[in-house]
């Protein structure tokens, strides 16, 4: 009973005192408002913005509370009124009720929920964060509005630090944080609990701390008048790595620190864990074992944009790194050495006195050291018998599918690098490296490859900078490779960046087949671009007995491959291939839209059918390897712009070929088996002309000589006329040929080779002396489906300059002989060997007639003598009128 009277009379009092303070805050709700108010501002050196004020006492219950939503605070060094050193969407003021009718308030505790903290310096070293005025001569124990604070709380606040002197970025989110302590004591003992999650750390552009998880719980000892923080106890986090922290820190003008880290047990898993984001994605699959233990300092002065130097001690004994996706581990894992940074670069040094650990059978040993970063001086050795296959699934080398063998290396390293690249002719003091690397039975398959690369067996010997490769053999499939020579700059060029490689080597095979490493698949969505190193120079002088691709087979190959400044050049390349031998020189150079390729080709008695068979009809079925036969020379000049994947551009290509084929056949052709079908359904031609015996004698032709130049351009290759003297009979051709195989040829032949040839009769030989009438015809349409015609246009043609040529041969004569046409100098004189004998012949009474003696006695007996004829009957004269020859078209 009396329990439940003391209950009742508790509440009763807490209502009591809960309407006093509703009463006593309804009541001074303005009068204090307006003199917080008024007090921040006439402290602070930038007024607060603020949405609403309200007095409340719960929020911090039994205190009173003046709450402010939405606070601003402007930033005071910047010009821009819109920038800000504190948002918050809600921050507390509290103090003892009692405050309010004593008139005399004491703020013991700030809470602050849910915004932005942005600390800012400038060059001069100056924070925007020096905002409360300072009042020395004032009695502060009696001033009505003092900051006494005990407690400072902070919830969800984002902070950012710009120190701009020592090029330090700070970005982090705070969680929670209590600070507790009495902040306005001069001297007082602050006790410290964050939990913060940091974003990034960067000192001279260099992340120290990235997306970590940072906790804080710490005891310190404050002395405001020596500006100095002494660490009792710090027990400091980053993500699972636990760090004691001792020392002091001086914040005065000439501000300095001196703190002591040591981490004990600490697993290596725990250490990758606490690696920046961006190693972590690439660690994740890597679990470590093992403790190590780290000891460091940081001291030095942090004012006028010096900063400290860090000094590390670390040791890992007996640990192991499991790569989890392999299963291959960096077991027997011992590290032993010490880091130092200044955070400037130029103080910084890495000292290993042991790093050894094993790959599955291999092991290796480095040791060495690294001073200054900036200008690096290097004095390091390697050495250790390596299984490639287990570094490869360790290191998750992706430039291979497969590797295996193993590599000896024993080399030592010693010099500076130069970072500096101000100019032209600044020569990199180079990092000489001594000593030797041998692979035995090395076997690479790499990504994308047809075939592996097997059997690699190769020494190296490094002397300053240049290394000596001795015998570098290898296999892949049916191809196999012996190269030797020098790389030089080569540690320059691994190691700094805009450094080039110098090569000078020679390569010899029995065979090379390129099928081995061209994919025949194509892909009309392939992007990628080939590019020509631009910073490997270099020659290759190459030897090769057998070099195949498809049909394609050079044998004794020879020439130099020489790569400068994204230029490839091919010269004094020769090999013997189509039963003859063929030479040249080429050139590959980069353009703005890709490349540009140029090449001079010469073929000497090379075979027509052996150059269609291995180059496969060159993608047509015109003419083949079974149709065409002859000993080729040619002269070829060949230019194309190509695409960033080394595709032709057809519409830049530009050739010639100066073609010339000796005992030459074309057998079954085509084209000519469907111009006897042409002529065949033509009545008046099958009428006067054996077609099928034509077809017959077309089925094989055979030609001593065929000359003439073919050229290339604007997607036509295109061939001038010629003429093929045959045993069937004599062809002229000309025309031209699209890319997209459409035709347009010319052809003619004379019908008089059809009717006879040098045959004999009564009246003596009848010899076909080039004249006669022609059949022109005209081939258009495309390869798969040529359309034949009559060319009367040609025929036309041919006749008005047979006419022209006749005539101008008229004059010739009868200015040689009489005398004639001397003043009109566009009529020659014919040469001796041209003018024909005058011929006599006398009237006998009988009506016969005699040659005269001044013909040859040689054409004499080469003649048969001539029977008595009986006169025939003679033809009708030709009209003057009709000057054209006549020709079959004219009835056709």
């Amino acid at each position: 009973m009396r329990l439940k009277v003391v209950l009742l009379s508790f509440l009763g009092l807490l209502l009591l005192a809960a309407a006093a303070l509703f009463v006593a805050g309804r009541y001074y709700d303005k009068e204090v408002k307006a003199f917080v108010f008024r007090e921040l501002n006439n402290h602070l050196l930038t007024p607060i913005q603020v949405e609403n004020l309200e007095l409340t006492f719960f929020a911090d219950f039994p205190n009173a509370s003046l709450r402010f939503d939405k606070l601003v605070i402007p930033d005071k060094l910047s010009k821009n009124q819109r920038d800000t050193l504190l948002y918050t969407e809600k921050l507390y003021l509290s103090f003892n009720v009692w405050d309010i009718w004593n008139k005399k308030y004491r703020i013991t505790k700030i809470s602050v929920n849910d915004g932005l903290f942005n600390l800012k310096y400038d060059s001069q070293g100056n924070s925007n964060l020096a905002i409360w005025k300072s009042k020395p001569d004032a009695d502060t124990t009696s001033a009505p509005f003092r900051l006494e604070l005990k407690k400072v709380d902070v919830q969800n606040i984002l902070f950012q630090l710009t120190e701009p002197r020592s090029d330090q970025r700070l970005r982090a989110f705070i969680k929670d944080g209590v600070f507790f302590g009495d902040f306005s004591d001069r001297h007082y003992l602050l006790r410290a609990s964050l939990n913060s999650r940091f974003y990034n750390l960067e000192i001279q552009q260099i992340s120290y701390v990235t997306q970590k998880d940072v906790s804080l719980e710490s005891e310190m000892f404050i002395d405001t008048d020596a500006e100095r923080i002494q660490f009792k106890e710090v027990d400091l986090s980053v993500n699972a790595v636990r760090l004691g922290v001792k020392g002091q820190i001086n914040y005065s003008d000439k501000g300095s620190v001196d703190l002591q880290f040591a981490g004990k047990n600490i697993q290596l898993t725990d250490l990758l864990a606490s690696l920046p984001d961006v190693s972590k994605e690439k660690l994740k699959s890597y679990a470590g074992e093992g403790l190590l233990e780290l000891t460091a300092q940081l001291k030095g002065p942090v004012y006028g944009g010096k900063l400290p130097q860090l000094h590390t001690h670390f040791t890992v004994e007996k640990g192991s790194l499991l790569e989890g996706e392999s299963g291959v581990a960096l077991s027997d894992l011992s590290l032993k050495g010490t880091y130092s940074s200044g955070f400037n670069g130029k103080n910084d040094s890495l000292v290993l006195e042991q790093f050894k650990g094993s790959f599955g059978p291999g092991s290796f040993s480095l040791t060495g050291h690294l001073f200054d970063f900036s200008q690096p001086q290097v004095d390091a050795r390697v050495s250790g018998n390596i299984n490639l296959n287990s570094l490869g699934r360790f290191a998750k080398w992706d430039g291979a599918d497969s590797i295996s063998g193993s590599v000896w290396v024993q080399l030592e390293m010693k010099g500076t690098l130069s970072a500096q690249q101000t100019a032209a002719s600044d020569v990199v003091n180079r990092l000489k490296t001594t000593g030797s690397l041998k692979l035995d039975n090395g076997k690479f398959r790499l990504r994308g490859a047809n075939h592996p690369l097997e059997n690699a067996n190769a020494s190296v010997a490094l002397q300053d900078n240049v290394a000596r490769v001795d015998q570098l053999t290898f296999v892949s499939n049916n191809s196999d490779f012996r190269l030797n020579g020098l790389l030089y700059n080569l540690i320059p060029y691994v190691f700094v960046k805009g450094q080039s490689l110098g090569v000078e080597a020679n390569l010899s095979s029995n065979r090379i087949d390129l099928t081995d490493f061209i994919s025949q698949e194509t892909s009309s969505t392939q992007s990628a671009r080939v590019n020509l190193p631009s910073d490997i120079k270099g020659s290759l002088s190459a030897s090769i007995k057998s070099l195949v691709y498809r049909k394609f087979n050079a044998t004794q190959v020879q020439g130099k491959i020489i790569l400068d400044n994204q230029e490839l050049l091919a010269e004094g390349l020769s090999f013997n291939a189509f039963k003859g031998q063929v030479s040249g020189s080429a050139a590959l150079k980069t353009s703005a839209n890709g490349f540009l390729l140029s090449n001079q080709t010469t073929l000497s008695n090379c075979h027509l059918d052996q150059v269609f068979e291995q180059f496969e009809n060159f993608g047509q079925q015109v003419i083949t390897n079974k149709e065409i036969k002859g000993i080729a020379q040619a002269q070829v000049q060949f230019q194309s712009e190509l695409d960033p994947q080394l595709h032709t551009l057809p519409k830049t290509m530009v050739s010639t070929a100066q073609l010339t084929i000796k005992n030459g056949e074309l057998i079954e052709l085509k084209v000519l088996q469907d111009l006897t079908d042409f002529l065949r359904k033509n009545i008046a031609f099958n009428t006067a002309v054996n077609v099928d015996k034509l077809a017959s004698r077309l089925k094989r032709i055979q030609f001593s000589t065929l000359s003439n130049t073919i050229s290339i351009q604007n997607e036509w290759i295109n061939i001038p006329e010629m003429v093929i003297k045959s045993s069937a009979l004599d062809l002229t051709v000309n025309g031209k040929h699209s890319f997209n195989n459409d035709i347009d040829y010319g052809l003619n032949f004379r019908l008089s080779q059809i009717f006879r040839k040098n045959e004999v009769n009564e009246f003596g030989y009848l010899v076909d002396e080039d004249t006669g009438m022609k059949i022109f015809v005209a081939v258009k349409g495309t390869t798969d489906k040529p359309e034949f015609s009559f060319d009367k246009q040609a025929a036309a043609e041919a006749r008005r300059e047979r006419l022209q040529a006749e005539k101008n041969t008229f004059k010739s004569v009868l200015k040689t002989g009489f005398g004639l046409y001397k003043s009109d100098s566009t009529v020659k004189v014919m040469p001796k060997s041209e003018k024909s004998p005058v011929k006599f012949e006398l009237e006998m009474n009988d009506g016969s007639s005699k040659p005269a003696s001044s013909t040859p006695a040689a054409a004499k007996t080469n003649k048969p003598p001539v029977k008595p004829a009986v006169k025939p009957t003679p033809k009708p004269a030709k009209k003057d009128t009709d000057d054209k020859e006549y020709n079959l078209d004219d009835d056709l």
